[in-house]
């Protein structure tokens, strides 16, 4: 419901009397408080600051710091005359006044605003492209069936043909990733292709 968290660092001041505001901006306040400051709505029909100061040294050994938080470390809650901690709460208009003569509070006004985000992407195309490609070659990678060939030739050591040259022996075997009944009939195509070739003179 649009309940936003807020800083607001009073730096001008020497420490250790800086004050540093925090709390939370409610579009549509919830009355009682019950469960703590909440929105119940998001549209601003009864916007509401819910507050609670601090003081001391807002930056402890001179650190840096988010501007969007409160470091509390050197800094103590203010309170009332009874003791209890101030808590603000005000409404548009309403001003409220620190103890102590720290100064005051106040809830001016609630200004409406939009957000936009706009972008451009040169390279959106091209990214998409090879996302597609680089996915139909992963698929074709775990679809088609790898298969290995190996011929092997060599001479027979003493054998003599009929023409009375040294005989050649062809040796071809096969290998696949899986079991592949197709891997027979390639085997047996190489060797007819290998046994009709002439030898050579």
């Amino acid at each position: 419901n649009y309940r936003s968290v807020g800083v607001v660092k009073v730096s001008a001041l020497p420490p250790p009397k800086q004050l540093g505001i925090t709390g939370f901006f409610l579009p549509t306040a919830e009355p009682t408080f019950r469960n703590g400051p909440a929105s119940i709505f998001p549209d601003a029909l009864d916007p509401e600051l819910a507050l609670s100061v601090w003081e001391g040294t807002l930056f402890p050994g001179g650190l840096p710091q988010s501007v969007y938080t409160l470091n509390t470390e050197s800094m103590k809650q203010l309170t009332k005359p009874d003791g209890s901690p101030v808590l603000v709460r005000l409404k548009p208009g309403q001003t409220y006044e620190l103890p102590g003569g720290r100064g005051t509070i106040t809830f001016d006004s609630v200004k409406r605003f939009a957000g936009l985000s706009v972008r451009q992407d040169p390279g959106e195309l091209i990214a998409l492209v090879s996302a597609i490609l680089t996915t139909g070659g992963l698929i074709l990678a775990l679809t088609i069936k790898r298969r290995r060939v190996f011929v092997r030739v060599r001479r027979a050591d003493g054998a003599v043909g009929a023409d009375g040259q040294a005989t050649t022996v062809v040796s071809i075997g096969g290998l696949s990733k899986d079991s592949d009944a197709g891997l027979t009939a390639i085997i047996q195509a190489v060797h007819d292709h290998l046994a009709e070739r002439k030898p050579a003179p």
